[in-house]
């Protein structure tokens, strides 16, 4: 039986823990408390999988990791103590013997270099997407609760501007934005984005689709994070389609949904359990590179559209619009001398005595000779090929 098949029989809450970026994490902090190199630390990283699985007992950790990255005795103890109190010690009931040994190593590990709080900040300055794992269960409860407070009302969001003046100073993304009217970037407030989002797509109603092209293609949108796009999503339905947003009216705030989707991938190392980490290599994988966007220009917008709604900021036409290629067409002759239009296009100073050349190379005097008419009487025989139909001929004979 292979590794992963040995984790997906591990206890629910174990073999759980062990798939989420945990371990990962405090195998690098372990790696900064005693100056280790976490790029080194693959072997250890098995290792742990090892005793996970209990293909190695608990209690060999010190010296497997002392054998394995030749470290001195007690910095192996150091490290053997360090992630049996993290990974091992919160399974006790499936780890039976973790306090016991916690409490033995202890006498002969080594002090670290740093602590745990200094070992963290390390940790999150090398891989700052542990930050973007998501909320916490606790911040998930305690905006549940937040939402069916007393203070809690339910508006479209012109509707609350118009209520509680305070609103549009809500703080709505992380990163300064652009705008138009400004020659520096401002606070990116909900006031400032709903005057950037009428910058760029000018006053008038607008679709689901153009909403979506403002989301993902201009210029303040690209720098999103999945969780800020879906919050200025929220915001541009409301305004558009009327949707009722929560507003806090004490804190004179939009309380938006829990974030649900998954965290953004820039500079996230993805399948950081240490299932997926020990089964393949190098230690750490690279970041995946973001998939290219195809991309798309905006409609073009008719200025100065008013639709209403107690909201009129601004508007502006877009000065590139997308004009579609039109695909050449094909040179064609027939075996008359006429020319259509679109032999005129493809070549439009060509003489007549080229043509007569183009349409003998079409032709070519190799072709085989054409057979003989069928003796149906009303047939239609090509001009070109210097003959009459057969009702021609007959008024003839006539």
């Amino acid at each position: 039986m292979d590794f992963l098949e040995k984790t997906k029989k591990l206890p629910m809450n174990v073999g759980t823990f062990f798939s989420s970026e945990k371990p990962y994490i405090e195998l690098q902090k372990t790696c900064f408390i005693y100056g280790i190199d976490p790029d080194n630390i693959l072997p250890v990283a098995k290792i742990v999988g090892e005793v996970f699985v209990r293909d190695v007992p608990l209690k060999d950790l010190p010296e497997k990791i002392g054998e394995t990255m030749k470290f001195e005795k007690n910095i192996a103890y150091g490290f053997a103590y360090q992630l049996n109190k993290t990974l091992f010690r919160p399974f006790n009931d499936y780890f039976t013997d973790a306090d016991g040994l916690l409490n033995e190593w202890q006498q002969f590990k080594k002090n670290g270099l740093l602590s745990e709080e200094q070992a963290m900040n390390k940790v999150l300055t090398r891989d700052p997407w542990i930050l973007e794992i998501g909320t916490t269960e606790k911040e998930e409860n305690k905006v549940i609760k937040q939402k069916f407070s007393q203070d809690i009302v339910q508006f479209p969001l012109l509707q609350a501007l118009s209520k509680y003046e305070n609103l549009g100073n809500q703080i709505i993304t992380s990163e300064r934005i652009k705008v138009k009217s400004q020659p520096e970037s401002v606070r990116p407030s909900l006031f400032n984005w709903l005057k950037y989002y009428r910058d760029e797509l000018g006053i008038g109603q607008h679709s689901s689709v153009e909403r979506g092209e403002f989301l993902f293609r201009s210029e303040n949108c690209r720098k999103l994070s999945a969780e800020e796009r879906e919050r200025i999503s929220l915001i541009l339905k409301s305004v558009e389609e009327y949707a009722p947003l929560a507003i806090d009216t004490s804190r004179q705030e939009i309380v938006f949904p829990v974030f649900q989707g998954a965290p953004a991938n820039v500079g996230r190392r993805p399948d950081a359990g240490l299932n997926t980490l020990i089964a393949s290599a190098p230690a750490f994988p690279a970041p995946a590179e973001a998939k290219p966007r195809t991309e798309k220009t905006f409609p073009p917008i008719a200025p100065n559209v008013y639709i209403g709604g107690g909201l009129s900021i601004g508007s502006s036409e877009y000065a590139d619009s997308f004009k579609p290629a039109v695909p050449a067409s094909p040179a064609v002759s027939f075996s008359a001398g006429h020319i259509f239009p679109a032999e005129k296009e493809v070549a439009p100073n060509k003489s007549e005595s080229e043509m007569v050349i183009a349409k003998k190379e079409l032709h070519p005097a190799s072709s085989p000779t054409p057979q003989a008419p069928p003796s149906d009487l009303f047939y239609i025989r090509p001009m070109s090929q210097g003959g009459r139909g057969g009702d021609e001929k007959k008024r003839a004979d006539l």
